[in-house]
C-alpha cells in the first residue's frame, strides 16, 4: 500500500493491522451535529452524550476521553444530527484487541527504545501538515515520539511494521529517523450497547 513508505514522513493516521488474518470489528457511532470532521483514520473518542468525535488534542497531551477506536470512514463537520439515523453514523474500528499501523513524526522519532512504550499522538497534524489531508479525507495524526507517558498515553508500540525491513532511526527529530510502527490502543473504552448499531461479531 502507497501508504507504508518506509523512512518517510507521510502521514496517515491509523491503518488498521493484522498479522493473523482476522478481520477488523466495525460498528456504528451516532455523531453530533456540532462536531467538526472526522477523518479516515482519526483516534475517536466517546462524548458524554455517547456520541463519538475525533480526538484531537495537542501533541503531548492526554485526550478528553477514552478512546473508543479509529475512524473507518471521512465524516463531513457538522454532518451529523440529534436524531440518531443511519445517515449520521461514523463507522468505527472499535475492538480493544485491534492493531494499527502509524508513522512517527519527523518532530519526534521513537527509535528502537520505544517497543513496549506508550506515546501520545498527535491528533492536530505535525510539522507541515495542520487538520485532515483535504485531498484523501485522510487524519495527519502521528505518534509524538518526543513525548513518552508510561501512564497516559494513547498507545503502546509493539513492534516496527515489516515495511521498515528491520532498519530503525533514531530518537531524535528529523524526517531520515520516521519509521511507521505497530500500535495497540490503551485507553479503550467500551461503550453503551445502546449508542451503537452493532454490524460485526
Amino acid at each position: 500500500m502507497a501508504l507504508l513508505q518506509p523512512a518517510t514522513n507521510n502521514y496517515f493516521g491509523f491503518l488498521p493491522y493484522s498479522a493473523n488474518g482476522i478481520d477488523a470489528q466495525i460498528n456504528a457511532y451516532p455523531v453530533s451535529s456540532s462536531e467538526g470532521a472526522i477523518a479516515i483514520g482519526d483516534l475517536c473518542i466517546l462524548t458524554s452524550r455517547n456520541t463519538v468525535k475525533s480526538g484531537s488534542s495537542a501533541s503531548g497531551t492526554a485526550l478528553a476521553a477514552n478512546v473508543i477506536g479509529v475512524a473507518a470512514q471521512f465524516f463531513a463537520a457538522n454532518a451529523g444530527s440529534t436524531t440518531i439515523t443511519n445517515a449520521n453514523k461514523c463507522l468505527i474500528y472499535d475492538s480493544p484487541n485491534q492493531l494499527f499501523a502509524i508513522s512517527d513524526s519527523s518532530s519526534g522519532a521513537v527509535g528502537s527504545s520505544g517497543i513496549g512504550l506508550s506515546y501520545f499522538v498527535s491528533g492536530t497534524g505535525v510539522t507541515g501538515s495542520t487538520g485532515v489531508n483535504t485531498t484523501l479525507g485522510r487524519s495527519v495524526m502521528a505518534i509524538s515520539g518526543a513525548v513518552q507517558a508510561s501512564s497516559a498515553g494513547q498507545v503502546m508500540i509493539q513492534y516496527m511494521h515489516p515495511c521498515e525491513n528491520n532498519v530503525y532511526g533514531t530518537a531524535a527529530t528529523g524526517a531520515a529517523s520516521v519509521r511507521k510502527w505497530v500500535v495497540s490502543l490503551r485507553t479503550h473504552q467500551f461503550v453503551p450497547v445502546n449508542a451503537v448499531d452493532l454490524l460485526t461479531t
